[in-house]
Order: structure tokens, then C-alpha cells, then sequence
């Protein structure tokens, strides 16, 4: 069992509401050899006013099964945060999870699935009262054709789905909202290094 602490200075790097540290704390617990558990904690200002009363909380569970080709994976996360500059500080929440799973077939292929959601019933993180939900299939060939160096091709789409009509994505040249949105993504990386 691993067991850290940090400290975060400035990790958003679109703004910056304050000068005060954030904390955090992580706990990684091998159950098993096929079985990880991560418990990953945050506390700590993310407003102008940086009142303990306005701090921010926020938790992300991941559980993982790793065994030979195949992965499967859960992860949990919830969060809430009082708002100081709205009237009556009202207590925004939001939540979200995600299933992956991963087969390796031969040796450079894998292939993977990934469902999401995401609820922000007070509109807080996305600017909307929305519920979004995700799907993400990945298509992945990795080989090392030199020592330390990697090389990977991944073919990736993704749908996304807004139940919100003031919520969504952004579409076309005036940017107007729709509820739907299809991504097709083809990546190349490479890695090097020991």
C-alpha cells in the first residue's frame, strides 16, 4: 500500500483565482495481483475567496483488474464546492464515472471500450445543468522497433450525448449548441527515453 501527499500550486493553468495551495492525498492498495485500488482525495480553494467554507472537495475512486491481455476498470468521481460569489452560496455538486476495458491481441494490437457519464445538475463545471453521457471505442498498434523507443498508431471514435437543451457542444461557424457530437481521432506518438 502506497500512501501520498500533495501539495498543489496553480494546476489550472486557464486561471488563477487565488495564490493559496490546495491539498491532496492518494492511496494506492494492491488487493491482489490482478486487483489495484485508488483512492485519490482533494481539498482546497479554487475561488477568489479562499474561505475553508468555500473550498472545494473532491474524491476519485478507480478500481482496476489487470490479468495477461485483458483490463477492466471503474473509476468514481464526485465533487462539491459552495460558491461564494452567488447569491445565497449555494452548494454545487457533480458526479461522474466510467467503465474501460482493454483486450491486447498479438503482440502490437489492442482494442478498447469506454462508456462515461457526467452529471452536473447545478451547472457549475460545464456551464449547464446537464447529464453527458460518452462512448469511446480505441484502436491501438504499439512496437519498439528501436531500444527505449515506442511508437504507437491508435484509430479512435467517440459520441457524446447532452440531455440539456442548454447544455451540448458547440457546432458549425456560429457555434450554436447541439445535443450530439461525433469525433473521429487518429494519433501518432513517439516515445523515447529509459
Amino acid at each position: 500500500m502506497d500512501l501520498t501527499f500533495f501539495l498543489v500550486t496553480g494546476y489550472n493553468y486557464l486561471a488563477s483565482p487565488n495564490s493559496q495551495p490546495s491539498y491532496s492525498l492518494q492511496l494506492v492498495w494492491d488487493a491482489s495481483s490482478t486487483i489495484t485500488f485508488t483512492q485519490n482525495l482533494y481539498y482546497g480553494p479554487d475561488q477568489g475567496d479562499t474561505a475553508l467554507e468555500f473550498w472545494r472537495f473532491f474524491s476519485d475512486s478507480i478500481l482496476e483488474w489487470k490479468r495477461g491481455p485483458f483490463l477492466v476498470a471503474a473509476s468514481f468521481d464526485v465533487g462539491t464546492e459552495t460558491q461564494a460569489d452567488q447569491i445565497g452560496t449555494p452548494q454545487n455538486n457533480w458526479m461522474s464515472g466510467a467503465l474501460w476495458g482493454r483486450w491486447q491481441f498479438g503482440e502490437p494490437w489492442s482494442v478498447a471500450v469506454r462508456p462515461e457519464f457526467y452529471w452536473d445538475p447545478d451547472g457549475l463545471i460545464t456551464g449547464a445543468q446537464q447529464f453527458i453521457q460518452a462512448y469511446t471505442a480505441t484502436l491501438k498498434y504499439e512496437f519498439s522497433p528501436l531500444l527505449f523507443h515506442t511508437l504507437q498508431a491508435s484509430l479512435e471514435y467517440r459520441y457524446d450525448h447532452s440531455d440539456s437543451p442548454e447544455g451540448g457542444f458547440y457546432d458549425g461557424p456560429n457555434n450554436r449548441l447541439v445535443s450530439d457530437q461525433h469525433l473521429v481521432l487518429v494519433a501518432f506518438m513517439w516515445s523515447f527515453g529509459r
